[in-house]
């Protein structure tokens, strides 16, 4: 659901400035460019604000303690053996 809202916001941003740069006397293909790099970079965006986000929020202070999963199994395999 999240892709496809995202998406729309983003075809309706390239459109839109598409039609704007059209109406404006741009020929149809300078005016499709510019819209798709409107596109483009509000997906660039997009992407480091979500990248920024993850680093500064995302810690290990108070995640709890670590767990050795390759020891667990290990363990595992020898009690049930």
């Amino acid at each position: 659901m999240g892709d496809a809202f995202g998406c729309a916001i983003l075809a309706t941003l390239a459109e839109d400035h598409t039609a704007s740069r059209s109406r404006a006397g741009d020929t149809a293909a300078t005016a499709l460019t510019e819209g798709f790099r409107i596109g483009f970079i509000a997906t660039a965006v997009t992407m480091v604000v979500g990248v920024l986000v993850a680093v500064l929020l995302l810690r290990e202070d108070g995640r709890g303690e670590k767990v050795d999963i390759v020891g667990a199994q290990a363990a595992a395999l020898e009690g049930s053996g």
